[in-house]
This record gives C-alpha cells, structure tokens and sequence, in this order.
C-alpha cells in the first residue's frame, strides 16, 4: 500500500503490518517516502510511482530497491512525479507522468520511449497524467484537463475522447479507469461516465435506488 509515509506491506501470516521509508543510510531503499501508485506485474515484483521519487522497484526474489528518475538519456524518465503504471502483455511497463506525459520502459533493452503534449493533434492532449489502463491491445490514458487519450502501440498513433468531441462525457478532468465487460467507467471531477468499447456510446452512471435488501 502506498501512502505519503512510505510502503507499508500487511503480513497476513503475522496478522501486523510493516513500513518501508526513505532512510539516508540506506542506499538500497526508497528514495522518497509519498508513494502514489504500487503496481505488482506478472513475475511478482512491485513497481511504485512516487511523488518527485521516479519509480522505485521491488525485486520479488530479493529485497532491494531500483530507481528511474528524470533526465536526458534514453535510460532515464521524462519526470519524477508518478501517478500510475501499468504492464502490456509483452511485459513493457508504461509510466503515466503528472509533470510530463507518458513513459514506456522497455525491460530487455532498459531503454525508455517518451510521449508528451505535442501542438500536432495526434499527440497527447495533456501532460498530467492520472490514470493508464489496456483495454484489449489499446492504452488509456486519463488526464487532467485533456480528458481521455486512446493509444494505439502498434501505429503510434492517438485518438481523443474530450467534452469537445463527446459532451456526454462528465469532465476532461479524468482521475481514474475500471473496466467490467464491454464497458469502461471512468471517474471524473463532474462524476463518472460509462464508455462502452463496443458500441462507442457514452453515458452517465446513474446510482439506482435501493428499496430492499433480502437477508
């Protein structure tokens, strides 16, 4: 669980949970303590976003930490403060950014691709990033302000849904992504809306009252 306090772990088996921090002394641990997303990928181990940290990793065979943070070479992110992860299913872990757009690490050449706003309409709309989820082969991202920006890996290429192509859509303000079926909700400053992927309608989620609950 990430929290501003650093990693805390919960042992099922001891029924009590630990705290991992930024410690000085300690050269193989988190170099920041406010976590913003943990991201456990196929092969167990954890990757954590962190504010102004970069990314922090946790090697599930062995316990010590790795770290990317921002600069100028292809091994390095385009900035350090990291709202969310997520993996494609050829094991390539995409870094969704606050301060500048989206990163793919590729882990066989630890080389790492960057994708930011751009003046071209096909690029990202907007650079804060909130949220990164696939949908089949397709990557979502969720910005603040730019609403949703669909990337397709394979052609490079970007396509847009915004309240000014889609007015149903609540806001272009996106914090958040959950898929159940064919449909994608999607929590926004103005409430949530519900994208199906098939029929490319937009609607609003409307809470349906409860009248009885059997026992």
């Amino acid at each position: 669980i990430g929290t501003e306090a650093g990693l805390c772990i919960w042992l099922p088996a001891a029924d009590r949970f630990i705290i991992s921090r930024y410690d000085l002394s300690n050269p193989s641990g988190l170099n920041t303590d406010p976590i913003y997303d943990a991201f456990c990928d196929k092969g167990g181990n954890v990757w954590l976003g962190t504010y102004f940290g970069g990314v922090n990793f946790w090697n599930a065979e062995k316990e010590f930490f790795k770290t990317w943070q921002s600069g100028f070479s292809k091994q390095q992110l385009g900035g350090n403060v990291v709202s969310c992860l997520t993996e494609d299913t050829e094991g390539n872990i995409w870094i969704g950014l606050e301060d500048l757009g989206v990163n793919k690490l590729d882990l066989t050449t630890g080389v790492i691709s960057k994708y930011s706003s751009e003046p071209a309409a096909n690029g990202l709309s907007y650079n804060n990033v909130h949220d990164l989820m696939f949908v089949d082969n397709l990557l979502w991202i969720g910005t603040y302000t730019g609403g949703i920006n669909i990337f397709d890996p394979r052609t490079g290429k970007f396509s847009h849904i915004n309240r000014k192509t889609n007015p149903e859509l609540p806001s272009d303000n996106i914090f958040s992504f959950y898929r159940s079926g064919d449909n994608v909700y999607v929590a926004t400053t103005q409430g949530i809306g519900v994208i199906n992927v098939v029929t490319k309608k937009i609607e609003n989620f409307k809470i349906t009252k409860i009248e009885h609950i059997n026992e």
